[in-house]
This record gives C-alpha cells, structure tokens and sequence, in this order.
C-alpha cells in the first residue's frame, strides 16, 4: 500500500509533511502544474525522500480532451515537473480519476504509469 496525496495537497502540506516527518511514512504527492512552483516546500517533499507524480496541467476531465489535448496536457504537465524538480517523473494520475483509452496510449507513449486509488475523497 502506498499514501498518495492530490494536488500539494495546498495549505496543509506543511503539516502534512511534519506529520509524515514525525511518523516516519513516505507519500506520493500528485501535483498539477500551476500548483508546483517556488513557494511550495516541493523541495522539502524530495529531500524527505517522498516522490512526485503528476496529475496535469489544469486539472480538467482529459476524458472530454482530444487524444492531442491529452498529450499535450500530460507531457507538459510532466515536462514542467521534471524541469522544476530535476526528477524524472514515472507516475501520472489523471484528475477525478477519469481517464479512457487515448489517455492510456498518451502515457505509454510517454512511458509513465497511471496510478490510481482504492480508498478517495473528492479531487
């Protein structure tokens, strides 16, 4: 079993990664785009040695994109991630969980994993 947390998760990462810290768990963060940026304690989740997945650009059902708006989304979602973290990133969760067969070729082609959940809130 592994922890996962979507989208920072925002203003409580902070205590979220002391809790983590304290209880010695590591966690996969899925984060999109516009929320990773140098305010974020990002760094702080990788020298925690916790991993960082991406889960798109915008945050919008890809299932209602194109297979082209889908590429686009995932790769440069990743690509920012990457550039960003220096890391390369291997596991993509699509948002709300949606996803459909041009979302799975896209992350083939781009060799990444999906990665989904058992147990979710509301994304």
């Amino acid at each position: 079993m592994i922890l996962t947390f979507d989208d920072g998760p925002s203003s409580v990462l902070v205590e979220l990664l002391d809790i983590l810290k304290k209880h010695q768990v590591r966690a996969l963060f899925f984060w999109q785009s516009k929320l990773l940026h140098v305010k974020r304690p990002w760094k702080r989740v990788i020298e925690e040695r916790h991993m960082i997945g991406g889960h798109s650009l915008r945050h919008r059902v890809l299932t209602r994109l194109s297979y082209r708006d889908q590429l686009h989304d995932i790769s440069t979602n990743l690509k920012q991630l990457e550039s960003l973290t220096g890391q390369e990133m291997i596991y993509f969760r699509p948002p709300f969980g949606q996803f459909n067969e041009d979302t799975l070729d896209v992350l083939k082609k781009l060799n990444v994993m999906p990665f989904l959940w058992e147990v979710a809130g509301l994304d």
